[in-house]
């Protein structure tokens, strides 16, 4: 799992001086990059808040993107140089984190890289490298330019609403969070005191008894248990971006296996379509999206796909036996009966976003279920800790 902290840096370049923010995954790569970028720096040091905001939310922001790509493709006629339009463009740029690898990207190509090389070192989705890539060696940059800024803001709108819908349950987890923390720092210390002045009427069941054993030695050591606290949180959200935490929340919602998976075809067919239009041999498009794809179980495919073709084997043919699902097996059969691939697999690139939507609908129900579960869990637990031992005890009298 790869983490990128953020760094905030002050210096100077070429005898002015320059000051921003760094992402990198250590401190000597932040450094690396800074002299990539002809940087010399005087101060680098973590930035808490701009690592956070990394951490959560990973990634370029898709407005940003979608703006630097129209922009891009606006502009790329006029002949102008492309490192005098990219400088433009990390003026404009409102991420930081884009600001930062566009800088990389002008640097880069102002040193003789390709565009879409110099992308992927600074970043850059692999899909997006691979489409700019296949459109500068076609001489379609500007079309492919247009094309990706139309998938960017459909994906765009489909991580809003995803994000929307993951929203109620990380509230009610960070709330649980920090109202957990203020039991522990404000009340449980007095409900321990209540306790222990009444052990002769109210007898703790043993879970209780560890719980405020914990209190007490959190309480004692309250300045290194709250850093440990703050640090498991911290951990968590590191954690939860895992590969292997996200198989096993596929595994336990279905549905959102269904989402991951209707959502990556959707984008790499819509590519397919954009690199068919750009002139791009199959092969070598199957070959470019199995590298681009994120999915294990999606890249394999895509190189069974690859080996087909190679071999002669029809498109239609070829995608069913690569092994891909019957929706999209029917769709490219369809392309290719009506001789219009770039069409029909930008149409079946149309309907599997359709169906991502219908997913992410029904996801929201799932999420909205379990925000609740959750929220009766932890009301559960408090009284658990605090009101049932004491009508327990009440009762045991009768």
């Amino acid at each position: 799992m790869s983490v990128s902290l953020a760094f905030s840096y002050r210096g100077a370049r070429g005898g002015r001086p320059v000051r921003g923010t760094v992402y990198a995954a250590t401190r000597a790569q932040a450094r690396a990059r800074l002299r990539r970028m002809n940087v010399t720096p005087a101060a680098l040091n973590v930035a808490p808040l701009a690592t956070i905001s990394a951490t959560v939310a990973p990634g370029f922001d898709a407005l940003d993107l979608e703006n630097f790509y129209t922009y891009l493709a606006r502009v790329i006629e006029r002949g102008l140089p492309r490192p005098l339009l990219l400088a433009d463009a990390v003026e404009f740029a409102q991420d930081p984190r884009l600001r930062f690898a566009l800088a990389m990207v002008r640097d880069a190509v102002g040193d003789g890289a390709p565009l879409a090389a110099a992308m992927r070192t600074a970043g850059f989705p692999e899909r997006d490298c691979q489409l700019l890539a296949a459109g500068e060696s076609s001489g379609r940059l500007q079309q492919v330019l247009v094309a990706l800024a139309r998938e960017v803001r459909r994906e765009g709108e489909l991580n809003r609403n995803l994000r929307r819908i993951l929203l109620p349950p990380m509230l009610v987890a960070a709330g649980a969070y920090v109202l957990a923390y203020l039991a522990l720092v404000l009340l449980a210390p007095v409900m321990a005191q209540k306790f222990a002045e009444n052990a002769s009427l109210i007898v703790l069941p043993g879970y209780a008894q560890v719980y405020y054993a914990g209190v007490r030695a959190f309480n004692e050591n309250l300045a290194v248990a709250s850093l440990l606290y703050a640090g498991a949180g911290m951990g968590a959200i590191v954690l939860a971006r895992a590969p292997a935490v996200h198989a096993l929340l596929r595994s336990a919602l279905p549905t959102l296996a269904r989402l991951d998976e209707a959502s990556e075809m959707a984008r790499l067919w819509g590519a397919f379509a954009l690199m068919t239009d750009s002139g791009v041999s199959q092969v070598e498009i199957a070959a470019r999206l199995g590298r681009a794809a994120s999915r294990a179980r999606t890249r394999d495919r895509f190189r069974r796909l690859e080996r087909q073709l190679k071999l002669g084997t029809a498109l239609d043919v070829a995608v069913e036996r690569a092994g891909f699902a019957r929706n999209v097996v029917a769709g490219i059969r369809a392309a290719s009966v009506a001789n219009a691939v770039a069409d029909g697999t930008r149409d079946l690139a149309e309907r599997l976003s359709i169906q991502a939507g219908m997913l992410t609908t029904r996801l929201h129900a799932v999420m909205t279920a379990m925000s609740a579960a959750t929220g009766a869990l932890f009301v559960l637990a408090f009284a658990a800790l605090t009101v049932l031992p004491q009508m327990a005890s009440v009762l045991s009298n009768f």
